[in-house]
């Protein structure tokens, strides 16, 4: 990967034969369950589902009640 980053010239090309990956950002979790625990904690919550809020050590938690969501039918993995 060293040669990949010093290497202008050295780039994936989209016509070889590769996977396409899709990933949750952490950072993007991170930030959505400190800004809803306070949203919540400050009586301004407005989300879709009912949520709890609770702390486990110096980890903000928050709890979604989804349970009248329907199941997703899709693949899981493709």
């Amino acid at each position: 990967i060293l040669y990949l980053l010093t290497h202008p010239g050295a780039r994936w090309n989209t016509k070889e034969k590769h996977v396409h990956l899709e990933a949750w950002n952490p950072e993007a979790m991170h930030t959505w369950v400190g800004k809803t625990y306070h949203e919540i904690h400050g009586g301004q919550y407005n989300g879709q589902w009912p949520a709890n809020i609770s702390r486990q050590g110096n980890s903000l938690k928050v709890e979604l009640d989804m349970s009248d969501r329907k199941t997703p039918q899709g693949p899981f993995w493709l």
